[in-house]
């Protein structure tokens, strides 16, 4: 065979192994690197340790996780007294499981506040009267996933106290008083007749409240804080007032 022709055949033979087994450091021009599928199988083996707030009713995008991993942390923190702390994912592909912890991020299967493990990667965990602080969320892939959407959102107690004025009737029972910490209920008068030598109030219910009562020219003249002795019901508080 001519040496020419042969000089040929071993340089397009060395070419094609040397880019079989990806020799070199070079670039092709007009080609764009990419990462080898060891890279991207390795990535999506790792479980993100990254914290990312989240804002109350504020859709956050692009969750995702490798298979029997977590995803990122994410974190809503509760400032004030709520009746309601829902968090929904929802889109993307594959099957990943809702895990919402309070106070720590949740780290495995097994320790959780609230959690949601259904065949998609649509799931809801709702909390009634959450504590306050930080609640961190994290999804857990039965599958890989990715492209899902989080929410987090909470439902605020009124802030208002009650400024109206209602008139109490002596021994006669007002019901269904209530208002969230830190406020104030409306305001009860009593007609104190001339002549009355005692005068007592008492309350009864559930929670930590106190009772102030006084004339009308000064702010309080008695108040009761905890429970007295004269009651073992929690939520209860008793006065007396000597005139």
């Amino acid at each position: 065979m001519p040496l020419k022709p042969i000089a040929k055949t071993f340089f397009i033979a060395i070419w094609v192994a040397c880019h079989l087994a990806a020799c070199g450091n070079e670039t092709p021009v007009g080609t764009e690197a990419k990462a080898s599928p060891r890279h991207i199988v390795q990535a999506l083996d790792e479980t993100c340790t990254n914290t990312i707030p989240l804002s109350s009713g504020a859709p956050l995008n692009d969750v995702g996780g490798p298979l029997k991993g977590w995803s990122c942390i994410y974190a809503l923190t509760l400032s004030e007294p709520a009746t309601r702390l829902e968090f929904v994912t929802s889109g993307g592909l594959g099957n990943g499981d809702l895990y919402v912890k309070h106070g720590s991020a949740p780290a495995d299967t097994s320790s959780y506040t609230c959690r949601s493990i259904g065949g998609t990667t649509a799931e809801s965990c709702v909390i009634s009267n959450p504590q306050l602080g930080t609640y961190y969320v994290r999804m857990y892939g039965q599958t890989g996933f990715s492209g899902v959407t989080l929410t987090g959102s909470y439902t605020p107690l009124a802030k208002s106290g009650c400024d109206n004025t209602v008139a109490l009737s002596n021994g006669v029972p007002v019901g269904n008083l209530s208002m969230p910490a830190t406020h104030w209920s409306c305001f009860y008068t009593l007609e104190v007749p001339a002549g009355a030598n005692d005068l007592k109030f008492s309350m009864t219910g559930s929670g930590d409240g106190d009772l102030y009562a006084g004339p009308a020219s000064m702010p309080w003249r008695c108040r009761r804080g905890p429970r007295t002795s004269s009651s073992s019901r929690a939520g209860a508080r008793e006065m007396e007032i000597s005139t």
